[in-house]
């Protein structure tokens, strides 16, 4: 039985690391929209999976994996709904996972801009799971919940509310955090 869990638990961590892996990849076509790109941002006790800043905002990025169940005929399912507070998988209750957690990143990574840059800013929650067509049935635009594919059309959408100079300070706070030294 602890082989048993010890394997599951690895299977679990191997999908959460690629999961985050194919949305990094994705991520990286919104260089071409002047974003700059963040991953594994650390703060205390936890870390924000990415963060995209560029004149069109700033977004927080929470990746969830999920595993798909097969329907009766052996085929997986692959529909998510999201109805606006709780996500409607197949075949499982309805749930919030990740909501809750890609909001509170957006709210601490504001707070912690807002402090680190003296300025006011507004970091945008964005929920994505990797391998599921996430079906909307309430309009977004403060918090989405996307297929990684879906996150470029999300951001190119957006008008620029940032100027370049904040850009820079954002980007300059971020680096700070995130740089790691070599020794």
């Amino acid at each position: 039985m602890q082989i048993y869990s010890l394997v599951r638990m690895r299977a679990n961590y191997r999908l959460g690391y690629e999961g985050e892996r194919l949305v990094g990849e994705e991520l990286s076509r919104l260089i071409l929209l002047g974003f700059e790109i963040y991953h594994d941002v650390p703060f205390d006790g936890f870390n924000i999976d990415h963060v995209l800043v560029g004149p069109r905002g700033v977004f927080v990025v929470e990746t969830k994996t999920r595993r798909k169940p097969l329907n009766q005929d052996g085929k997986k399912e692959y529909r998510v709904q999201f109805d606006g507070k709780s996500l409607l998988w197949p075949n499982w209750k309805p749930d919030s996972y990740g909501i809750d957690q890609a909001k509170n990143n957006a709210k601490t990574l504001a707070a912690w801009l807002g402090k680190t840059t003296g300025e006011n800013v507004w970091a945008t929650a964005i929920l994505t799971l990797p391998g599921w067509m996430v079906d909307l049935k309430v309009p977004c635009d403060s918090f989405y919940v996307l297929n990684p594919k879906q996150i470029f059309q999300v951001c190119a959408a957006q008008p620029e509310k940032i100027l370049e100079p904040q850009v820079r300070r954002i980007c300059h706070q971020l680096d700070q955090k995130c740089r790691i030294e070599v020794r």
